[in-house]
């Protein structure tokens, strides 16, 4: 976008956080490797594993930087919120709940989830876990076993809201909306939402 790589303004938000740390963790495939190169000149750490089962990947990236929480942020949520995450973090350091999330119910935007999970109850989904992508879906369909908590906005009609890239339609608004807003990936929420409402309309 402009002549940013869409990662990078992902990187920008996600580097406001003071309390935790930002790791990319792609698969292994050689394909890959222009992720790590990027990451590397960012000052990133990263992780490499399976290309295949997300969750064995996941698995071994916590077990390696020995986090007793982690987030899940994808690529194509480049509006993540640092403060949102920040908030998950402190929450779950001072409780003991497995998943700390916005989407259960859905009340942020498309492209605005947190979801911060207890690395222990994470791993200890694997054996029964069949999703290879969709890591969270277990938690949500097996509620009764997990303690969640969920952060409402507390306002209406904004998960019918699209901000995340998943198509080149998706690619080609955020493109016109930046040619008009250059500091768009700056904005917050509050700014964000009726130029979206606008191009979902």
């Amino acid at each position: 976008i402009g002549d940013t790589p869409l990662i990078k303004h992902l990187l920008n938000r996600l580097r406001k956080g003071g309390n935790y740390k930002v790791v990319l963790a792609t698969s292994d495939r050689s394909v890959d490797k222009p992720l790590l190169d990027w990451a590397s000149a960012e000052g990133i750490d990263a992780f490499t594993g399976n290309a295949f089962d997300l969750k064995i990947r996941i698995r071994d990236c916590v077990n390696h930087f020995q986090a007793n929480h982690f987030a899940r942020v994808n690529a194509d949520s480049p509006f993540i919120d640092y403060r949102l995450l920040e908030n998950a973090f402190a929450f779950m350091s001072s409780h003991t709940c497995d998943l700390y999330t916005n989407l259960f119910p859905r009340s942020y935007p498309y492209g605005y989830s947190v979801e911060v999970f207890r690395s222990e109850a994470f791993i200890k989904t694997l054996a029964t876990n069949p999703e290879l992508e969709h890591i969270s879906s277990y938690f949500y369909t097996h509620a009764e076993a997990f303690d969640i908590y969920n952060l409402s906005s507390g306002k209406v009609g904004l998960s019918d809201i699209r901000m995340t890239v998943d198509t080149p339609h998706d690619f080609d608004i955020l493109s016109t909306l930046f040619k008009s807003h250059p500091r768009l990936f700056e904005y917050s929420l509050d700014q964000l939402v009726p130029l979206f409402q606008n191009t979902n309309a």
